[in-house]
């Protein structure tokens, strides 16, 4: 007992003499502190990387996360992809759209080094028919058997005297095997349509049952940040300036959504990023009202705020010296 009390007593003693040497020293330990703080913010600033993978923060030894590895290993081109989804009116201005776009997102290799269109190389251009069964192919054969004369006057004039060529042909006997009602009615409804101020235009591939669909799609691989907490944010901004500049989203135009592993993950980093700055916030409001009410003194109360946010400082920076990053549970 006599023990822990000279124990009690000495604590006590050597608190005083620390108490009364800082309180002597003041001008002194307030510069020194102040000099630490900055050189912590500082070096903070300047090293503490963020990891925003999300699956980094599940073990890798996880069976899942050991597929995943796999997987990613086996099929490198499908890691970390932003999809560029983009609808259109018709097929042909979805293409149009989709090769416009693909060729501004080539003429930036620093921050796309690889953009590919699903079915559009030129491998599938000369064997895409080997892809079909032989029903679907015998299909085919017998509509564009039945559209030949059509085709063949809109490969001649691709124009609005082609289309006259067209119709001049619905009249007469060559095209009696070809279903000529319908598409005479879709050419009504698509200029009733213009003339009435409304986006429409003619598609010969629907028209003509040659499938295609009005969506399609790029795969794009770009280069990422991941010392940012918007890894992919340069990517996604890039690509949606040059769709605007390409015309897509324009009323009537083909419409661009994002997705993808780099998209996805992006809104989830935003999300964190700003429930990390608004719970930031309100915390910091509501400690200094609790000061407030509990101290009633400005001049006790700054000093405990200015004393909390040196803290923080210094905890980065201790995070910085012996980790060396955050994950996006620490940051939150």
């Amino acid at each position: 007992m006599v023990d822990k009390l000279s124990l009690i007593s000495s604590g006590r003693r050597a608190y005083s003499l620390w108490v009364g040497l800082v309180r002597r020293l003041a001008a002194l330990v307030t510069i020194l502190i102040t000099l630490l703080s900055a050189f912590a913010a500082w070096h903070t600033v300047e090293n503490l990387a963020i990891n925003t993978s999300t699956t980094d923060m599940i073990s890798a030894e996880t069976p899942f996360r050991r597929n995943a590895i796999a997987f990613d290993k086996a099929f490198p081109q499908l890691k970390d992809l932003i999809v560029v989804v983009i609808d259109a009116p018709s097929s042909e201005s979805a293409e149009l759209a989709a090769t416009k776009l693909a060729e501004r997102l080539r003429g930036k290799p620093t921050l796309f080094d690889r953009v590919v269109q699903p079915g559009q190389s030129s491998f599938f251009a000369r064997n895409g028919l080997l892809f079909m069964s032989a029903a679907e192919l015998s299909v085919l054969g017998d509509r564009l058997a039945k559209a030949e004369p059509l085709l063949a006057a809109l490969a001649q004039h691709p124009n609005m005297a082609g289309l006259f060529d067209v119709l001049t042909l619905a009249l007469g006997e060559d095209t009696e095997n070809a279903d000529i009602g319908a598409i005479l009615e879709k050419i009504t409804e698509i200029a009733a349509a213009q003339i009435a101020g409304e986006a429409a235009e003619l598609s010969w591939r629907e028209l003509l049952d040659l499938g295609g669909g009005k969506r399609r799609l790029l795969l794009v691989h770009a280069a990422l940040d991941s010392g940012s907490l918007a890894p992919g944010g340069l990517a996604l901004t890039e690509i949606r300036r040059a769709a605007k500049q390409a015309g897509i989203g324009e009323p009537g135009n083909a419409t661009l959504r994002l997705t993808g592993s780099v998209a996805l993950n992006s809104e989830e980093l935003d999300s964190a990023a700003i429930g990390g700055k608004t719970a930031g916030l309100t915390s910091l409001i509501l400690v200094t009202i609790l000061l407030i009410i509990g101290l009633r003194s400005f001049s006790l109360i700054l000093p405990a705020i200015i004393s909390l946010l040196i803290g923080l400082v210094w905890t980065a920076a201790f995070a910085t010296i012996a980790i060396g990053h955050l994950n996006l549970i620490s940051v939150a």
